[in-house]
């Protein structure tokens, strides 16, 4: 799949997954590695990105953005009222993942955990 976006729209995008993995509390060395930014980048570098520099434009980095924002577009649907329960969500232990976070198996297992978690969602809560 390949993401064709102009600069505008991809800076747009950037703005809101940063603001995202930050009402999250997503450390800047676990943001890099969501984001699937190369190894090397530094946690400062992440300020560019807030401030509206687009993302990289490759086609894992924007997999990534448009999953982490079809997670919190799903939050934002089951817990309509409650921004922090959805928030809470990401970094909190479930049974359903093995007593496991959403946000480590997105960490460990990269772009497919991050799909995986969009899908759990999409699904409406149903079994995993």
């Amino acid at each position: 799949m390949s993401y064709q976006f102009s600069e505008e729209d991809l800076s747009g995008i950037t703005r809101s997954v940063m603001a995202l993995l930050h009402d999250w509390g997503i450390a800047p060395a676990d943001q890099i590695r969501l984001l699937g930014l190369p190894e090397h980048t530094k946690p400062r570098a992440l300020s560019r990105y807030r401030n509206g520099a687009p993302l990289p434009h490759e086609d894992d980095v924007l997999r990534r953005a448009h999953h982490l924002l079809s997670i919190a577009n799903s939050l934002e649907i089951a817990f309509p009222h409650n921004a922090a329960l959805a928030n809470y969500w990401v970094t909190t232990e479930c049974d359903l993942f093995g007593g496991r976070t959403p946000l480590a198996i997105m960490l460990e297992e990269g772009a497919d955990g991050i799909e995986r978690m969009a899908r759990y969602l999409n699904a409406g809560f149903e079994a995993w």
